[in-house]
């Protein structure tokens, strides 16, 4: 599924230093934003172009303009300006580990895993997203045992991050290595962390199957294919749930008149630790525009002036997004999935210019009675 966008480039985003006398500050501001695209690329091509600039600056400019270009779709014009990066810094670790994702998108394995360990060499101590991206294109390339080492070298250096997705990636390398005991334990251990994970109850159901265990499979599969929208079913997902005569859920999308109300927010990362719903993080209010369009923003009789924001987005079936900004600035997008009870879980890109850097945030909104 490719509603969150697994390869999350963008939140690579860096900032440029202005050496005060090249490019225009426009051209850098335009260069950095991560909300309009093509003035992305129009500001990074501006900098890019000014030979005066540094060459650290050109070298960002070229990997912030193949994040936009990768973002559109254009995975060719992404490649060549993430090489434009590393020709001019070669040591630039970034530019490798987003050339790799593209590459992997391409489905060039082979290339997708030489930038990755070329990042990690640069980097001197990987990073848990450094194994874990470099172990997906290790599975994609059919080398499941590859994959394996690479997750679990990132389970064992962080510990702490041990989460849903890590133990969903150790038992689908387990599974397709015929340790199908092993791989259910682990996905076990994904759908505890999580349980709305319907893709760990489908790698659960599929592995019980392999030791032919049909009541398991059934019970995990009819989970799976009750909640997966069917437009997300893989070719072995169709095949799986065939051979047990399982249909996609006929139950109609939710429509943007039905997503209006009033949500409390909370925070997805909080939730996993304590495996308890905290109190909410912030309260939401969705309304209704014309067509699939919506209208998100701060209940403003309940925040402060400073806090209150405003969003205008789409909702498409199940998946949608809003795009929003802060009185002081801070900018964003949501994309969001809504669940079988119609909850919704979103992922935000924050970026605050005051401070000149971007977060990410996870989290479960929940209609308010």
């Amino acid at each position: 599924m490719r509603s969150l966008r697994t390869i999350l480039i963008a939140t690579t985003l860096l900032v440029l230093a202005s050496p005060g006398w090249a490019a225009s500050q426009r051209d850098y501001d335009d260069c950095n934003q991560l909300k309009d695209l093509d003035r992305r690329i129009a500001g990074c091509a501006r900098v890019i172009g000014d030979r005066k600039d540094s060459i650290s600056n050109r070298a960002i400019a070229f990997s912030n303009r193949g994040a936009a270009w990768y973002t559109k779709g254009d995975h060719d014009r992404a490649i060549a300006d993430f090489s434009d990066a590393i020709r001019l810094n070669p040591n630039f670790v970034d530019a490798y580990t987003n050339r790799g994702l593209v590459f992997r998108e391409k489905r060039d394995y082979a290339k997708a895993i030489s930038d990755a360990t070329r990042a990690m060499q640069l980097r001197g101590k990987a990073s848990y997203e450094d194994y874990v991206q470099r172990a997906i294109s290790y599975r994609l390339s059919g080398n499941p045992s590859a994959a394996l080492d690479d997750i679990r070298s990132a389970g064992s250096a962080f510990p702490d991050k041990r989460n849903a997705s890590y133990y969903y990636q150790l038992g689908w390398n387990l599974h397709l290595l015929g340790r199908y005991d092993e791989a259910i334990e682990a996905l076990t251990s994904a759908v505890a962390e999580q349980p709305d994970y319907y893709w760990a109850y489908f790698r659960r159901g599929a592995s019980y199957d392999k030791k032919g265990d049909r009541t398991k499979a059934l019970e995990d599969l009819k989970k799976a294919a009750a909640n997966i929208d069917a437009q997300y079913w893989s070719d072995e997902a169709k095949t799986v749930f065939a051979q047990y005569e399982l249909q996609p859920p006929t139950g109609a999308p939710i429509d943007a008149q039905g997503l209006a109300g009033s949500y409390d927010l909370y925070s997805l990362t909080r939730f996993r630790q304590g495996r308890e719903l905290p109190s909410p993080s912030a309260r939401m209010v969705i309304t209704a525009g014309d067509g699939d369009t919506i209208q998100a923003g701060s209940p403003s009789d309940v925040v402060k002036p400073e806090n209150v924001w405003e969003g205008t987005g789409k909702l498409q079936g199940k998946i949608g997004y809003y795009d929003w900004k802060f009185s002081d600035g801070k900018n964003g997008r949501t994309d969001f999935v809504l669940t079988a009870d119609n909850d919704i879980i979103g992922y935000v890109q924050i970026s605050d210019p005051a401070r000149k850097a971007n977060f990410n945030w996870w989290y479960l909104a929940k209609r308010r009675p």
